[in-house]
C-alpha cells in the first residue's frame, strides 16, 4: 500500500516526515553530510508519494534528483494548502517539522486517491527545463534593468556637462565607442565616415548646443568611458539571453505551446516565454483557474456578510504577468480582435478595471487554443468551464 512523506527544503537541511500524526517523528538531515542522499532515500519506501513545496530550483532539484531514485510519485503541494493543512490538522505553529508533517497528511491523501486542491503531479525532466528556462529569463530580464540603469547614469552625467548631450545620448553613446567623448572631440567625430551619416546628423545637433566654454574633467572622460563599456556589456548580454530563451522555447517541451500560440496577433519570443514559464508548460492539462492564477489574472475576492471585496492577485511568475500585461496592451492598441473588443465592451459599462478584463480575456484565449490544440481563431467563444473537459487528477485513471 503506498504511504506519504513529506520533505520540507531548506537551503542546509530538510526535515522529512513519513507520518502526518501529530507527534510523529521528523527526520533532520543536514545537507553537508556526505551521504544526506543516502540517509533520504532509505525514509522512502517504494512506491511511495513523496510531496514538497515548489520552493527555489537551485533547492529542489538536488533534492528530486536524490527521490527519483527510487520508485515513487513526486507530487508539489501549494504554499497555502500547506498552511491551510498546518493549521487545521497538524499544529498552530509554522516550523519546518509541521511543514514537513503537513506535507505527509497532503502525500497521504494523494497516495489514497483524493489529491488536495493545489497539489500537482511532477515531472522531473519537465521542471527541470522550465526551472532552468525561468533562470534564463530572469537574467535576460536583469540584463535589461541594467542597460536601462546605465543609460539613466549616463543621461545623469551627460546632462551635467551640457542638456544637449543627454538629449542625444544615443548618438553620443556611439561617438564615445569611438572614442570621442569632449566637446573638441565631438566636433572631429562630425568628419569620421565611420559613422553612420544619420548619427553624425545627430551629433551635429548635439554639438551645436555645447557652449564653447564647456569642457571635461579626465576623471569625468574616465567614468563617461566606464559607463559606456557598462552599457555595451549589459545590451550585449541581454541580446545573447534573448537569442538563447528564443532557441529553447521553439524545442521540445516548449515547441508545442510556441508553435500554437504564435498564432496568435503579437505573439513574440519575450511575450511567449515568460507566459510558458508561468503556466509550466503545460496549460493544457490545467483548469481556466489555474491558468489565470499562475499569470496573476485570477483576482483575489473575499465576501464576509455584505461586505465584497475584489483586489488584484499577488500570484504568478512576475515576469509571466508583465508579459502578458504588455501583450494584452498591444492588442488593445491592434484594434479588431477579440482581446479589444472585450475592452471596449468594459469601458462602455464603465468598468473600474477594464484592463484586466482585456487581461482575462487573453488568458482565455491562449488556455482555449492550448486545450484544443488548435490555432488561434479570432471567431472562437471557449466554453464556460463547467463544461470543459476535466482535469487530469494525480491518480491515473480518475478525473475531478
Amino acid at each position: 500500500m503506498s504511504t506519504g512523506v513529506g520533505i520540507d527544503i531548506g537551503a542546509t537541511a530538510i526535515h522529512v516526515a513519513t507520518s502526518s500524526a501529530a507527534h510523529a517523528p521528523v527526520k533532520v538531515i543536514n545537507l553537508d553530510d556526505p551521504d544526506w542522499h543516502t540517509q533520504l532515500i532509505s525514509l522512502i519506501p517504494l512506491g511511495a508519494v513523496v510531496a514538497c513545496e515548489p520552493t527555489g530550483w537551485h533547492y529542489s532539484a538536488p533534492i528530486m534528483r536524490a527521490v527519483n531514485q527510487v520508485d515513487c510519485q513526486l507530487v508539489t503541494v501549494q504554499h497555502a494548502t500547506t498552511g491551510q493543512i498546518r493549521a487545521l490538522r497538524i499544529a498552530g505553529v509554522k516550523t519546518d517539522k509541521t511543514d514537513a508533517r503537513a506535507l505527509a497528511y497532503a502525500a497521504e491523501q494523494a497516495a489514497a486517491g483524493t489529491p488536495l486542491r493545489g497539489t500537482r503531479p511532477v515531472d522531473p525532466t519537465m521542471t527541470s527545463e522550465v526551472d532552468a528556462l525561468r533562470l534564463m529569463i530572469l537574467a535576460h530580464r536583469r540584463a535589461v534593468k541594467e542597460t536601462t540603469r546605465t543609460i539613466n547614469r549616463l543621461q545623469q552625467i551627460a546632462h551635467a556637462i551640457s542638456p544637449s548631450l543627454a538629449q542625444g545620448i544615443d548618438a553620443y553613446a556611439t561617438a564615445i565607442e569611438r572614442g570621442y567623448i569632449t566637446p573638441q572631440e565631438l566636433s572631429i567625430a562630425l568628419n569620421d565616415k565611420t559613422i553612420h551619416h544619420l548619427t553624425r546628423r545627430a551629433l551635429t545637433k548635439v554639438c551645436s548646443g555645447i557652449p564653447p566654454y564647456v569642457s571635461i574633467s579626465a576623471t569625468t572622460r574616465t567614468l563617461i568611458g566606464s559607463e559606456v563599456e557598462a552599457l555595451n556589456v549589459h545590451r550585449t548580454r541581454a541580446g545573447q539571453l534573448e537569442g538563447f530563451i528564443g532557441e529553447v522555447i521553439t524545442t521540445p517541451p516548449f515547441a508545442h505551446l510556441f508553435n500554437l500560440w504564435s498564432s496568435v496577433p503579437g505573439a513574440g519570443v519575450l511575450s511567449l516565454a515568460p507566459i510558458i514559464a508561468a503556466c509550466h508548460a503545460s496549460a493544457e492539462i490545467m483548469s481556466l483557474a489555474e491558468f489565470k492564477a499562475s499569470l496573476g489574472s485570477h483576482p483575489r475576492r473575499s465576501e464576509s456578510g455584505e461586505t465584497k471585496q475584489t483586489s488584484a492577485s499577488r500570484q504568478g511568475f512576475k515576469p509571466g504577468k508583465a508579459a502578458l500585461y504588455l501583450w494584452t496592451m498591444s492588442l488593445i492598441r491592434m484594434d479588431n480582435n477579440a482581446v479589444a473588443e472585450r475592452f471596449k465592451l468594459a469601458k462602455a459599462r464603465n468598468a473600474r478595471h477594464a484592463i484586466r478584463i482585456a487581461r482575462a480575456k487573453l488568458c482565455e484565449i491562449l488556455w482555449a487554443i492550448a486545450r484544443t490544440g488548435k490555432p488561434y481563431d479570432p471567431h472562437y467563444t471557449p466554453r464556460s468551464e463547467r463544461s470543459q473537459s476535466p482535469v487530469r487528477s494525480l491518480t491515473p485513471g480518475k478525473e475531478s
